[in-house]
């Protein structure tokens, strides 16, 4: 039996749309008086997994599920040893560098080298200040900075372009590394 790893969440409800038309049926998961986490669809042909997205490639990663559903986010940040199989062309947001409004910072390139940088994307902020050769200094947080910050998200932000997300689906590589670290 294939079993898939679905995502709480926003790609919820587009993941289960996709997957019906491909004939597997997991929209109990929707049902919100239903509080099961692993379901079998109709057809017994598949079971799902509902886990957090970031834990999606973890459980593709290491056997649990043989295929996944995530934002291409999580999978830039994790760094799983799986295969990304499709753009399955939903879902969507974009990471920004942003400064306080009052700043006279206009691009992310003006600013100093060796400076701090808050982030919950941990590599992807590392991979994009890495392609602008500015050496900074990532502090991991588990928030989105707009979320711990007083004020909102200025206006002069800049998008990263590298961690741009979309969905996808992930299975392991075919030759898979079973080793960790």
């Amino acid at each position: 039996m294939l079993t898939i790893a679905l995502p709480k969440g926003s790609l919820l409800k587009d993941s289960i749309k996709l997957l019906q038309t491909v004939g597997l049926d997991f929209s109990d998961f929707l049902d919100s008086s239903n509080r099961q986490l692993q379901i079998v669809e109709p057809t017994g042909r598949a079971q799902g997994l509902l886990v957090r997205a970031w834990d999606v490639p973890v459980y593709v990663e290491f056997g649990q599920a043989q295929l996944g559903m995530v934002g291409y986010d999580v999978i830039r940040e994790k760094k799983p040893k799986v295969a990304q199989l499709a753009d399955l062309g939903f879902g969507g947001c974009h990471l920004s560098v942003a400064v306080k409004a009052s700043s006279s910072y206009r691009d992310p390139i003006e600013l100093p080298a060796h400076g701090r940088v808050a982030s919950k994307f941990v590599n992807c902020a590392r991979d994009y200040f890495s392609d602008l050769d500015l050496p900074v200094e990532i502090v991991a947080i588990s928030t989105s900075p707009s979320k711990s910050c007083r004020s909102t998200v200025p206006s002069n932000s800049a998008r990263l372009p590298a961690c741009l997300r979309r969905s996808s689906i992930s299975c392991p590589p075919v030759a898979p590394s079973r080793k960790m670290a």
